[in-house]
C-alpha cells in the first residue's frame, strides 16, 4: 500500500448501515472482496437499490437506495440478508487514449481532473418493449427505478406478498396505468431527493 502512488483517490465513502457513511481504502490489499466488477457501477454517478433475497426477521423493510459503493450487510446485519445490489446504470472506466497529435501535450493543460465511464441502463430491451406495448412510450430508465422503490415501500404491497418476501427476491409489479406510473416514480423520486 506505500508503494501506491494513487492511495489518495482510494479513500473513498461506502454506505455501511442506513444514513451511516464511513470511510474506506478501497483497495485490494486492505479489503478482502472488492466485489468491483459490481462496485464500479458506482464509480459514475449512479443510483443502486439495495435488497436482500430472504428475510430472517418479520416484516419487510429490506430496499434502500444508495450512490455510494456498499458494505455486504447495509439493509440488515443478520447473514441470511446479505444485500444484493441492483445499479441503475451499469458503468466501466474508458480505456486511455493516446493522442498522435504533436500537440497532444497541450490539451492535458486544459483536460478536467475527472475519470470517464462508459455507462449503459441496466434494464433489458425486452423490458422496453414491454414497457413500449403497455404504455405506448418507453420510460426513462430513472423513473423505471423510481417506481420499483416506490413500490418497496409501499405498505399495500409489503403486506400483499408479505410471505413471497421472506423467500425470494422482491417481485414488482408494474400497474397498466401509465399516468399511476409516472405518479408513484415521481412521488419516490422526491422522497429520495
Amino acid at each position: 500500500v506505500m508503494e501506491d502512488d494513487e492511495w489518495e483517490q482510494k479513500i473513498i465513502p461506502i454506505i455501511y448501515r442506513p444514513f451511516d457513511r464511513r470511510w474506506i481504502f478501497y483497495s485490494e490489499h486492505v479489503v478482502d472482496r472488492l466485489r468491483k466488477e459490481i462496485m464500479q457501477n458506482m464509480e459514475c454517478e449512479n443510483l443502486a437499490l439495495l435488497a436482500s433475497k430472504q428475510q430472517a426477521v418479520k416484516g419487510f423493510h429490506h430496499a434502500l437506495v444508495t450512490t455510494q459503493i456498499s458494505e455486504s450487510c447495509v439493509v440488515s446485519n443478520k447473514t441470511k440478508e446479505g444485500n444484493y445490489h441492483f445499479s441503475l446504470h451499469l458503468c466501466k472506466p474508458k480505456p486511455k487514449q493516446k493522442s498522435k497529435s504533436s500537440h497532444s501535450h497541450l490539451m492535458m493543460l486544459f483536460e478536467p481532473d475527472v475519470e470517464y465511464y462508459d455507462s449503459k441502463p441496466n434494464l433489458t430491451g425486452v423490458l422496453a418493449d414491454i414497457f413500449h406495448k403497455t404504455y405506448g412510450k418507453t420510460p426513462e430508465p430513472k423513473e423505471v427505478f423510481y417506481y420499483i422503490d416506490a413500490v418497496l415501500y409501499s405498505n399495500t404491497y409489503r403486506t400483499k406478498y408479505a410471505e413471497f418476501l421472506k423467500i425470494d427476491f422482491p417481485r414488482v409489479p408494474f400497474t397498466k396505468d401509465y399516468n399511476l406510473f409516472k405518479k408513484w416514480a415521481v412521488m419516490a423520486k422526491s422522497l429520495l431527493n
